[in-house]
């Protein structure tokens, strides 16, 4: 039991230190081809971003050490720690954890046999950089197990070990994982035969067909979004499929809801996080099968918010929301419903305005943008400017001088509150706080508005974003506890968040950013120091 332990903690940690880096899909032919799930992590560009060496030098790093020490654990997990570059595996490509999908229930009498889905077969891919020194490090991982626990094969192009434990049932020895490696790559694979009976290949019975290269996979080509991975520091790709399979054997029990389900087969997804300094970014992108693409209109959302709307704006924002739908397409769904109370509301629209809702939607271009200056709680006041981009402002200024109880006269501005007023300039009709109406009007022809904030909202279908900071300072603070908070949050130094939805006929992406205010660190080696002066206050 202690062998298998030792063996167990060698694979985890030399190969889970020793990959990472720039090259996205150079490794990732050798994936199995029923491959479900992947996460991939550039560890070499983590370990550097959150000063792993500081980490090591640190009293929780040594604290670890003297646990390995009074453990007797071989010292070659230490050098796999310490050095992990010298391992023969490369540190400047992504390493790949990949897993099957959810298994399939075993039917039986026209009915599905309850257990736990879960994946039998999982993984780890790391390249390899110096397939001499693996070599070396690889025959010392061997000389761990005993020999009844490990079968092993090497050629001239791969060298593996099976490695194997007693089932306690048969009292026989079963392989459960094996771990191997060619000049490009070195691969561990692991499989649980408890879920054989429901379903797919065994992935060790593939060890030498991987490791031989002589079968590469097209996962690449056949399946979108994998090679994003390449662009994240920890990556997470899924085909949906498996989880369709769960949902439709589930759903059997209630044949009314089937025809109520998209069917996620062939559909994919793709999450990533990004680390830089003084950023933190989180994107996640779908891409649609067929099926989805049937019930998703894409045209609602071919339009951007668009740089002409976001130069009008003056800079320093505070926050914002802004947004562009194809009004066209969506005044189509609301025209073609069967709801009774939906065509009654138009209807009375239609009577109430003199037109028709077709004519009501081809008014605004469908871009609009809000934008947040200065806020003061403690007087309620507050700094801001509300876009809307129009294609026919004739008509609206027609409509409005009809119907409304004020009248617009050479687009000039109209005060409809203590703080606000609302006017035309150019194609885009402005509510807006007074002391921002001249701004407005002139426009900003030397705009800094997206350089900002992280991404450009110009470019996306949704956008909003706020700077933390400043929303902090205005929070009230009147007792102990809330001071303290207020003070630990702005200690933080969070500066401008953003989020955005960017779209296109095959694919919807949600991206979201953090910014702090400290641009000359990496949030991660942030995280870091805090995490382990936590733990070295824990030791003492």
């Amino acid at each position: 039991m202690k062998n298998k332990t030792i063996l167990g903690i060698l694979i985890i940690i030399i190969l889970c230190l020793s990959g990472c880096g720039k090259s996205p899909n150079s490794h990732l032919s050798y994936l199995p081809d029923n491959t479900a799930f992947i996460v991939s992590a550039q560890l070499g560009a983590i370990m550097e971003k959150a000063d792993y060496q500081s980490a090591l030098d640190s009293k929780a790093g040594q604290f670890f050490f003297d646990q390995l020490k009074k453990e007797k654990v071989p010292s070659i997990i230490k050098k796999a720690i310490t050095n992990p570059q010298e391992m023969g595996l490369d540190l400047n490509s992504p390493t790949y954890l990949f897993a099957e999908g959810f298994n399939k229930y075993k039917k039986s009498n026209n009915s599905w046999q309850s257990s736990d889905p879960q994946p039998m077969n999982m993984g780890m891919i790391v390249p390899v950089l110096d397939a001499g020194i693996l070599a070396n490090k690889f025959q010392m991982v061997s000389d761990l197990a005993p020999e009844d626990q490990i079968d092993e094969k090497q050629t001239d192009k791969f060298h593996y070990l099976m490695i194997k434990e007693r089932n306690y049932r048969t009292n026989l020895m079963k392989n459960v994982a094996a771990l191997g490696y060619n000049s490009e790559v070195a691969i561990f694979v692991f499989h649980d035969d408890k879920y054989d009976e429901y379903g797919s290949k065994n992935w060790l019975n593939e060890i030498e067909t991987l490791l031989d290269g002589s079968k590469p996979n097209d996962i690449l080509k056949s399946k979108p979004g994998i090679g994003d991975l390449g662009n994240y520091d920890l990556g997470f790709w899924a085909d949906l499929t498996s989880v369709g399979d769960v949902v439709k054997q589930e759903l059997e029990r209630s044949p009314k809801l089937q025809n109520k389900i998209i069917s996620t087969e062939a559909s994919y997804v793709t999450a990533g996080l990004k680390l830089d300094l003084g950023l933190i970014g989180f994107e996640v992108k779908s891409y649609l099968n067929d099926e989805m693409k049937k019930q998703y209109n894409p045209d609602l959302h071919n339009q951007t918010i668009g740089k002409d709307l976001v130069n009008k704006f003056p800079n320093d924002p505070m926050a914002g929301l802004g947004f562009a739908i194809n009004l066209k397409e969506f005044g189509k769904l609301f025209s073609s419903t069967d709801d009774d109370g939906i065509k009654e509301t138009i209807e009375e629209i239609e009577r109430v305005s003199g037109l028709s809702l077709d004519k009501l939607v081809s008014i605004p271009s469908g871009n609009a943008l809000a934008v947040l200056y200065d806020i003061n709680l403690k007087r309620n006041d507050a700094e801001y400017a509300i876009g809307l981009g129009l294609n026919d402002p004739e008509t609206l200024i027609k409509l409005a001088n009809e119907k409304g109880s004020f009248k617009f006269v050479n687009n000039e501005p109209i005060p409809l509150a203590k703080f606000m007023s609302v006017f035309f300039n150019d194609k885009y009709l402005f509510l807006s706080s007074p002391d921002l109406v001249g701004s407005l009007i002139r426009g900003n022809s030397n705009s800094t508005f997206e350089s900002e904030i992280p991404q450009k909202p110009s470019s996306s279908n949704l956008y909003a974003f706020a700077d933390a900071n400043q929303f902090i300072r205005e929070i009230p603070a009147n007792g102990k506890d809330e001071r303290m908070l207020k003070d630990a949050l702005l200690n933080v130094q969070l500066g401008m968040i953003d989020a955005g939805i960017m779209s296109d006929k095959y694919s919807l992406g949600i991206y979201t950013n953090i910014r702090l205010k400290n641009t000359e660190s990496n949030p991660l080696s942030i995280i870091s120091e805090i995490a382990l002066e936590t733990i070295g206050d824990l030791i003492d």
